[in-house]
């Protein structure tokens, strides 16, 4: 396997598993145990984790190990602050990039009855991103790119101690309705009050766990 394959295997792995909470929040792993895990040389384990500490998901300390950062209410007030001052924006300014087709098919998906949350938060990360994207900035989506790690690990470890993926699924389903119909002013509220009740939500379950 090439060294760029084993790098790129590494940091998606390690990433992912870091997200779902496999390594938990406010805790160290080492070299040694992400290269029995994954069964890989130190090299390809070194560059992801450099890569991932640039996501802010984890440290490097010398003689310590990988300190997997905690979870906590100030990051919930930096990733909803980030996302409160651009997504809307976003929707309201370029959200009629979407094609019709392409928001019937998210109505679709959102509509589909799942509980996993793992598929959940892919599909909630989707719509977001391609919100986003939209602007066709990419200093924007580059930042933007760097929270959604945060963001979704935040979300999932929140649905440990939380109900709201059925009523997220319904915010998303109301907003895609909006747009439908071109009615942007309605779909950009729909979605400033979708990320305020989730941010009271993330404080909500931090406070249970």
């Amino acid at each position: 396997m090439s060294k760029t394959y084993l790098c790129d295997f590494a940091y998606e792995t390690i990433k992912e598993r870091i997200i779902r909470c496999q390594y938990a929040p406010n805790t160290y792993i080492t070299e040694e145990r992400l290269g029995e895990e994954l069964n890989i040389s130190r090299t390809p384990i070194r560059a992801a984790l450099d890569a991932l500490s640039k996501e802010h998901i984890l440290k490097i300390i010398p003689k310590k190990g990988i300190y997997i950062t905690d979870i906590t209410p100030d990051q919930v007030r930096d990733v909803y602050e980030f996302r409160i001052l651009i997504e809307p924006y976003a929707l309201r300014t370029y959200g009629n990039g979407f094609s019709k087709q392409e928001l019937k098919s998210l109505l679709e998906q959102f509509k589909e009855d799942t509980a996993d949350p793992w598929a959940l938060a892919l599909q909630d990360n989707y719509i977001h991103t391609q919100i986003v994207n939209l602007c066709r900035n990419e200093l924007l989506s580059s930042y933007y790119a760097l929270m959604q790690s945060l963001d979704m690990r935040l979300r999932l470890y929140c649905s440990q101690s939380n109900t709201r993926l059925s009523d997220s699924n319904q915010e998303h389903i109301n907003i895609i309705t909006a747009m439908l119909k071109d009615d942007y002013v309605t779909a950009e509220r729909i979605l400033l009050d979708h990320l305020q009740t989730a941010k009271n939500s993330a404080y909500d379950a931090l406070l249970r766990i």
